[in-house]
């Protein structure tokens, strides 16, 4: 088995990576053990951050995962997560956060000797933070999922109400799905409010 990593910093970039590369009959990982007669596995997972600024912000990272197994068949895993954020401060005085927003994409795909096992997977997101004040937050989401294995759609919106005080937190959310009929769910609409009391000694 071999290894490598890198982790590259310049100014307002970073990269990091992680490869493994293995070789052998039944072989057996952390990552691998639930899979028997694994013989032959390369993994690569890499991350790309660039922040030129507390302003901005923006996250790649992409994986991809091989496995040979005894039988001579093959499963690939692709996966991609980006996210991108842009953040507002109020400078006059006191320097503190005002408002946040930004999306993020998620992918995830599988294939077994090259032909698609439909362990696809997508999202989509759209966030908004707000800070009227230095202890008070008030956030919206909206989040919109595909799953390739039970072949259906997902959409989720989010509001919640916070407080932030050094020894006492509280906060109310709500939050509205629907999703659709697939080949093992039935179709579904959800409404859910929940409120968190958190006190700090």
């Amino acid at each position: 088995k071999l290894t490598h990593a890198l982790d590259y910093r310049k100014g307002a970039w970073s990269v990091f990576m992680d490869n493994s590369l293995g070789f052998g009959d039944e072989l057996a990982t952390t990552a691998l053990s639930l899979n028997s007669g694994v013989e032959n596995f390369i993994t690569n997972t890499t991350r790309l951050l660039y922040r030129p600024s507390r302003v901005v912000k923006a996250n790649l990272e992409t994986s991809y995962d091989r496995r040979g197994f005894s039988n001579n068949s093959v499963i690939e895993t692709y996966r991609v997560r980006e996210l991108a954020e842009y953040t507002l401060w109020k400078v006059n005085g006191l320097i503190r956060r005002l408002a946040s927003f930004g999306q993020e994409i998620e992918l995830l795909k599988s294939q077994q000797d090259s032909v698609s096992i439909g362990d696809n997977y997508s999202a989509f997101t759209l966030f908004a933070n707000y800070y009227p004040t230095r202890i008070s937050l008030l956030t919206a989401k909206l989040r919109y999922e595909r799953d390739g294995i039970d072949q259906n759609d997902i959409l989720i919106g989010y509001l919640t109400a916070g407080l932030n005080y050094r020894k006492l937190k509280v906060s109310l959310d709500y939050s509205y799905g629907e999703r659709t009929a697939g080949t093992s769910a039935p179709e579904r609409t959800e409404h859910r409010w929940e409120l968190k009391v958190t006190k700090l000694f």
